[in-house]
């Protein structure tokens, strides 16, 4: 988890769609350090390049320091450098993104954990706990925040 000095947290979120992008707007707006990821690389370009999403919202200017990271999953040393990782992807593709992200994630130093997805996963009936338990292990599940 990275230490900071100010009451400013720097935040990456999972998800560029209506809620992620909307989260992301608010927490710009509050001076946060926001990271936005997307999985798809022209909406990352578009955004980095206008501050726009192309897809959602795409009449809000979003403040300036948001940057759009992606498609590729963030680096173990952008993750380190966060305070706060949210999720506002849909559950249905959270067990995938969780496993490709598990061996990034140092479980000694935790940045926190926030879910703001609903649902249950199509096929398992996994609930988000559930998920989590299962790719990144019950010591990661027990440490996730969850606001629905």
């Amino acid at each position: 988890m990275a230490s900071t000095d100010s009451q400013y947290s720097r935040v990456l979120i999972f998800g560029a769609g209506n809620f992620g992008s909307c989260l992301a707007s608010h927490l710009g707006d509050t001076q946060h350090d926001v990271y936005m990821w997307a999985r798809e690389g022209a909406i990352v370009s578009h955004f980095n390049e206008h501050h726009r999403n192309p897809v959602y919202l795409r009449d809000h200017q979003f403040p300036s320091n948001i940057t759009a990271v992606g498609p590729e999953m963030p680096s173990k040393e952008l993750i380190d450098s966060m305070d706060v990782l949210l999720f506002a992807i849909p559950t249905q593709f959270l067990r995938e993104n969780l496993a490709i992200l598990q061996p990034q994630l140092d479980t000694e130093k935790m940045p926190l954990l926030i879910f703001v997805n609903k649902g249950i996963e199509i096929g398992t009936h996994a609930l988000t706990l559930e998920i989590i338990a299962d790719t990144c292990g019950p010591e990661v599940a027990k440490k996730a925040t969850f606001i629905v």
